[in-house]
């Protein structure tokens, strides 16, 4: 019985060393993946330097500033023109606008400009 016992503590012992082992062979892979992240970051620091990386902060928050003026520009535009009232755009010219029908998604077969 002490037997059968000693050769499931080995067996046991033997399980934890292949599960540790593992366990190491995929930390030393992280490892290497940090290690490498770690050199493109000091590649990175010591050709640009603390300040060029503030400057690029800052010309990207310009950068963002401007593009945030230009979208609420266009949604206002957009507000505005969702405001307006509908065009009868698909009336022709020998007919007369019926105030009942909504065309303002039909084309329009006369030269009329919208502007």
């Amino acid at each position: 019985m002490k037997v059968l016992q000693a050769s499931w503590e080995i067996e046991e012992a033997e399980r934890y060393l292949d599960f540790f082992r593992s366990l190491r062979h995929e930390q030393e892979e992280r490892f290497k993946v940090a290690e490498v992240e770690l050199d493109l970051f000091k590649q990175l620091m010591c050709e640009r330097g603390l300040s060029a990386l503030d400057e690029d902060r800052d010309f990207f928050h310009v950068v963002f500033a401007e593009e945030l003026n230009a979208f609420e520009a266009a949604e206002e535009q957009c507000r505005q023109l969702e405001q307006r009232k509908p065009l009868n755009i698909g009336n022709n010219s020998d007919t007369e606008a019926n105030p009942d029908e909504d065309d303002s998604c039909s084309v329009s077969s006369s030269n009329d400009s919208l502007y």
